[in-house]
């Protein structure tokens, strides 16, 4: 089952600031996510204290020689039901967000209601 992935306003934002750097990555962005909705447990891993909710993908950047393991990283939210897209950025200029940032995020745009 291929689930419809929602973007939501952080990663709109996040996706223009990672193409004002990485133009030619676009067609990397849009293979990364047609591969999360095909199997979004599959494709991703999920990050620690985040109850199998919150989900970290990586991708190559192959316009930039960069391989998945210094390239892309989405953050996406996967309940068994919607699937939406948070985070986009790229590992060399950040290694992770900070998990208390995304907690806040989430529990603002209620995709949780208590710590996980």
């Amino acid at each position: 089952m291929a689930y419809e992935p929602i973007p939501t306003d952080l990663y709109e934002t996040s996706l223009k600031k990672f193409l004002n750097t990485y133009l030619k990555s676009k067609s990397d962005v849009e293979a990364l996510v047609k591969d999360i909705k095909k199997n979004p447990r599959q494709r991703g891993t999920p990050i620690p204290s985040f109850k199998g909710l919150l989900w970290k993908a990586r991708g190559a950047m192959k316009a930039y020689n960069i391989g998945k393991s210094g390239g892309i990283r989405l953050i996406y939210y996967f309940d068994g039901d919607a699937l939406y897209l948070i985070f986009l950025y790229c590992k060399r200029q950040m290694a992770n967000p900070p998990q208390e940032d995304l907690r806040k995020w989430l529990k603002a745009n209620k995709f949780i209601t208590d710590e996980p």
